[in-house]
């Protein structure tokens, strides 16, 4: 690894140590940026596909931003129960005990982005990376 990712990666992990994606409002807080991102940027977005990879207005809107905002959209709606402990059966010698399983994140995850979608399948599993609690470094094939 050469020792500018050998930073980036350092630096997610720190931002991960530190909890900058631990609690439901920071998390929200987040996905709301992103949110904002894909609404600001929208006629950017069109301009660059339609540059790059030659995309009408209705693909770019249709199959790269219109599906990125209702998977955000989504994740903010179920992410507070996604966030709970999910109870689960128990043995007979666990009775009196509380069984639960409470989900974690990973810490720091990988994002290797292919260049035929290049939002969608960013922002698709950016936005759960996200969610799950997880810092992300990004990677355009």
């Amino acid at each position: 690894m050469d020792d500018q990712m050998r930073t980036i990666v350092d630096r997610a992990r720190a931002a991960f140590k530190a909890g900058k994606v631990k609690t439901y409002e920071q998390r929200c807080q987040f996905l709301l940026r992103i949110d904002k991102f894909l609404k600001d940027q929208t006629d950017a977005i069109i301009a660059a596909q339609r540059a790059d990879l030659r995309k009408t207005y209705n693909e770019v809107m249709i199959s790269e931003i219109s599906t990125s905002r209702a998977e955000l959209t989504m994740h903010l709606q179920k992410l507070k129960s996604w966030m709970k402990p999910q109870t689960v059966s128990k043995p007979m010698l666990n009775l009196g005990d509380k069984t639960y399983i409470q989900a974690q994140p990973y810490g720091v995850v990988l994002l290797i982005v292919p260049w035929n979608y290049p939002f969608y399948l960013l922002f698709t599993p950016l936005i759960g990376a996200i969610a799950a609690g997880n810092c992300v470094v990004i990677k355009p094939s």
